[in-house]
């Protein structure tokens, strides 16, 4: 697979992605911890809300793997199935 960008440049965006994506996994646990603490945790309506900060990241790692490299990144709701070359 051919970059379009330089290979530190795609390796420093791919290291940040990461740590946005422990931050947003962070973010999800807190929230549902809380929420169940609380006790005033719905399964049926806060589960959209809970994995909004993952789904959002996801996006944002599908777009750089698009923008740096020629595939595209096939992705459902937040869950990676693969990349077609």
């Amino acid at each position: 697979m051919r970059l379009r960008i330089h290979i530190a440049t795609a390796n420093e965006e791919l290291v940040a992605l990461v740590n946005e994506g422990y931050d947003a996994i962070s973010a999800m646990q807190a929230a549902y911890q809380g929420r169940k603490e609380k006790d005033t945790y719905n399964d049926s309506k806060d589960v959209d809300g809970l994995v909004a900060p993952v789904n959002a990241w996801a996006d944002k790692v599908v777009e750089s793997l698009e923008k740096s490299r020629r595939c595209q990144a096939i992705v459902i709701k937040g869950t990676h199935t693969g990349l077609d070359y």
